[in-house]
């Protein structure tokens, strides 16, 4: 049985879906963790949005630095 030159790409491209489709759960996790932190530390923090690879991300900046 011959090789096809197409499976070398097609494994790339797997691996290039799987790994934006991971990405989104892990992001949305650690928004949430960076929410939750932030309140905790509202006198001295605030929650700052900025857009990244797989959508919003937030951040939870020291108000001396903004």
């Amino acid at each position: 049985m011959k090789d096809s030159i197409l499976y070398p790409y097609s494994a790339i491209f797997f691996g290039i879906v799987l790994g934006i489709a991971a990405g989104v759960p892990v992001q949305a996790t650690l928004n949430g963790y960076e929410s939750t932190q932030c309140k905790a530390k509202t006198y001295t923090h605030q929650l700052v949005s900025a857009r990244g690879f797989w959508g919003e991300a937030k951040h939870c900046i020291d108000r001396r630095y903004l």
